[in-house]
């Protein structure tokens, strides 16, 4: 596993440097930008029904992933919810965000990206 802030770690059987930080950066900038706008989303339907919702569904008139972009809510609670985000971009990476942050967060509410060996 490597973050966007790694070096490169070269997958010996292809030669293919899959840990690349430019090519995972590449890749997680359309999630986490999707992942941010559904902040906007959640806060708007928020402010409407008074709970956030189960997952995207009743949101789609409103807010959609990209192409190729998975969005997945989970932990959904009238205290905050976690979303994970993934492309078919780049199978392994994932994107990660919970709101609220955590109180021993660095980040915020910036999405956190990671990429495994698919």
């Amino acid at each position: 596993t490597c973050t966007i802030r790694f070096g490169i770690e070269d997958d010996a059987m292809s030669g293919v440097a899959w840990c690349e930080p430019t090519v995972v950066r590449a890749a997680a900038g359309p999630v986490r930008i999707d992942l941010r706008n559904l902040i906007v989303a959640m806060e708007t339907y928020w402010a409407e029904y008074h709970h956030y919702p189960p997952n995207l569904a009743p949101m789609s008139s409103y807010y959609k992933p990209g192409p190729g972009i998975t969005i997945v809510l989970k932990n959904v609670s009238d205290r905050g919810w976690t979303a994970t985000g993934t492309t078919l971009k780049m199978p392994g990476l994932v994107c990660r965000l919970v709101i609220p942050p955590p109180a021993n967060s660095h980040t915020g509410d910036e999405p956190q990206c990671s990429v495994s060996r698919p």
